[in-house]
């Protein structure tokens, strides 16, 4: 259960990051469709679903997994909304000049104060992405 979680949560954080582009990707479609009309295939319609995700080059992919969303029903374009105290907002500043400087021991302790008040930081290519701590 838990890997399942990890994959739906990474799906969904992929998903996150996603910009609408306002096409929609009608070959990865296509064989969503054709998954789904084979006996509901899902295995394949989620193997079809990571593939698109994967697949540097496409267009469309928002529009493309929004309708396939639709019959997964994982919401995985809904934003997860949680408001970021003012404290922990600057403690990402100083995190983020830390790595800027390289003070890569500095921005460590940081992250440990960071994830001390519930939340965990991820070094994205678009730097940092803040989000909720998860709770065991």
């Amino acid at each position: 259960m838990q890997i399942a979680k990890n994959s739906y949560e990474r799906l969904k954080n992929i998903c996150n990051g996603l910009k609408n582009d306002k096409k929609i990707n009608k070959k990865y479609l296509l064989e969503f469709r054709e998954a789904i009309n084979d006996d509901l295939n899902m295995p394949r319609a989620l193997h079809i679903l990571w593939k698109l995700i994967r697949d540097e080059r496409a267009k469309g992919k928002y529009l493309a997994i929004k309708k396939m969303d639709e019959v997964f029903g994982m919401d995985l374009l809904k934003k997860q909304e949680f408001k970021i105290p003012k404290g922990v907002q600057e403690l990402v500043k100083k995190r983020e000049q830390a790595r800027k400087e390289k003070n890569f021991k500095i921005s460590d302790e940081i992250r440990e104060k960071i994830k001390q008040a519930g939340f965990e930081v991820q070094d994205t290519s678009n730097g940092a992405v803040l989000k909720k701590a998860k709770r065991i």
